[in-house]
């Protein structure tokens, strides 16, 4: 992959940029991680970049650079499964600040309150299983796979599945 130097420190001056407005939102993320997590899925993407397209560099990369943080945030935080033994018993705790107990506490309240929602506004297993992908961070073609739907279907379905959450949760406040 050859990139121009220009280009270069457009990557690195917008994962410096993302990456200070993040760490502070995201808890437990160092600054220097997301930088690096930022400046990798720019060098990733830049090869596509293409002037023909109306956006300049920097518009074009900057959505990948915030993108490459995001999905880093979202694999440090998950779940840590811990293994168990013949009777069920957890072997010895893992200490790993992503996976402190309230977190994985909160995690849990949260996924029983948004099955609740999916529940209220009639959304089956199937409906379910694609929302919970998409909140994992699954690419929209991988779901289509899986589900034998178009990527476009799926996006439709989350767009219709989060307006009705959003409204019955809106309702719910009420």
């Amino acid at each position: 992959m050859n990139i121009s130097p220009e280009n270069y420190k457009t990557i690195c001056n917008r994962a410096k940029y993302f990456s200070s407005i993040y760490c502070g939102r995201i808890s437990g993320m160092s600054k220097d991680d997301l930088y690096q997590e930022g400046v990798i899925a720019g060098l990733e993407k830049a090869g596509g970049f293409s002037p023909d397209n109306g956006a300049s560099f920097k518009t074009y990369i900057s959505a990948y650079v915030r993108g490459g943080m995001t999905k880093h945030a979202k694999r440090m935080n998950r779940e840590i499964e811990m293994p168990n033994d013949e009777e069920g018993h957890v072997l010895e705790p893992v200490d790993c600040r992503y996976d402190a107990p309230e977190s994985r506490l909160m995690n849990a309240e949260r996924h029983n309150v948004i099955n609740a929602a999916l529940d209220r506004i009639g959304a089956d297993d199937r409906k379910k299983a694609i929302i919970w992908a998409y909140a994992e961070g699954v690419q929209l073609q991988d779901i289509a796979k899986e589900h034998k739907v178009t990527p476009q279907r799926v996006g439709q379905l989350v767009s219709d599945m989060l307006a009705k959450l959003k409204n019955d949760m809106s309702l719910a406040l009420i």
